[in-house]
């Protein structure tokens, strides 16, 4: 009963209301299964959704029959969208990994409800944590991820954060419920299943047994001062950022960004455009990826998208 308790604690902290709907993104996986059967449990009303990225032929499938004979048992609706992720990373020239994070988040961004909900637990942070710490990162990618999450139009919650992988286990076990292994999980030629398998493995074995739970302490002050920063940081506009610290004209960047869920831009291109906000003449264009770039014109930031026809160039003429 602890188990759903914590669960219900931590959404009803976010002022999800009872009559609320809610999104359960099901992968068919242990932990997204456990989250739609905790949600379940709770009476709460869910949709589970569900998508097929086609990467894994008859094995993605198969995923997908499974969550819809889950959704069928529980008597909730089930709703799948099917996208080839490797046909999308080849025409965006992307990795797989950030063509299915677009691939969700468009699907996530068109529901009906805007409450999301992703079974993401301590292990994924300890993994995020090394995973960002060895590619290099600043506090918004250490300090992980956060039980609430607001985008533009949709809000993400994660109600397993506080739980180990184990436990998320032992619950299935115990109720005797199944789920899907995704057999991708265990190819160690992806970075991320080498700190899994070998990084994580090794470190709990000959320096800390315990070392899910200190770094998960250890992203918890991360996220504390993390949070403090970007206090700062939104007491500023547009105008007043050009006097600010350089280190928050660059959190002010990144948050606009964000905004418009752009979070995955290089340091470097960050501080240049931090660095152009004191320019009160003319237009520095920066490229971002294949989709956006940013204008700072005399100071002021613009989005570009490249697909669009009608980012024509644009002058401010003063008599």
């Amino acid at each position: 009963m602890k188990f759903l308790q914590s669960v219900e604690k931590i959404i009803a902290s976010h002022i999800v209301d009872s009559d609320e709907t809610i999104n359960v993104a099901v992968s068919g996986g242990p932990d997204s299964v456990a989250l739609l059967r905790a949600l379940h449990m709770l009476n709460r009303n869910c949709i589970a959704i569900h998508i097929n990225h086609k990467l894994r032929g008859k094995d993605s499938d198969d995923d997908q029959q499974f969550v819809a004979d889950l959704a069928n048992e529980l008597k909730i609706p089930f709703v799948c969208h099917t996208h080839d992720t490797s046909i999308l990373a080849k025409e965006k020239k992307i990795s797989i990994e950030m063509a299915g994070r677009h691939i969700r988040h468009n699907v996530f961004s068109n529901l009906e409800s805007k409450w999301i909900a992703l079974g993401h637990h301590s292990h994924d942070q300890a993994e995020n944590f090394l995973l960002r710490m060895i590619n290099g990162s600043g506090l918004d990618g250490l300090s992980g991820m956060s039980d609430f999450q607001k985008f533009k139009n949709f809000n993400i919650i994660r109600p397993f954060l506080n739980k180990t992988r184990l436990e998320i286990f032992d619950w299935l076990l115990i109720n005797n419920w199944k789920w899907r292994e995704d057999k991708s999980n265990c190819d160690i030629s992806f970075l991320r299943n080498r700190i899994r398998h070998k990084l994580l493995p090794i470190i709990e074995k000959e320096f800390n047994p315990d070392i899910i739970k200190t770094i998960n302490k250890s992203m918890l002050i991360l996220k504390d001062d993390n949070h403090y920063l970007n206090s700062i940081t939104n007491d500023y506009c547009k105008t007043s950022i050009k006097e600010a610290p350089s280190n928050i004209q660059q959190r002010y960047v990144r948050n606009w960004l964000h905004s418009f869920n752009i979070d995955r831009v290089c340091f470097d291109t960050i501080k240049k455009i931090a660095r152009s906000l004191n320019k009160t003449e003319g237009t520095k264009v920066f490229d971002l990826n294949n989709k956006y770039s940013v204008a700072v014109e005399y100071g002021d930031l613009r989005l570009i998208n490249k697909n669009e026809k009608n980012n024509l160039p644009k002058w401010k003429l003063e008599i």
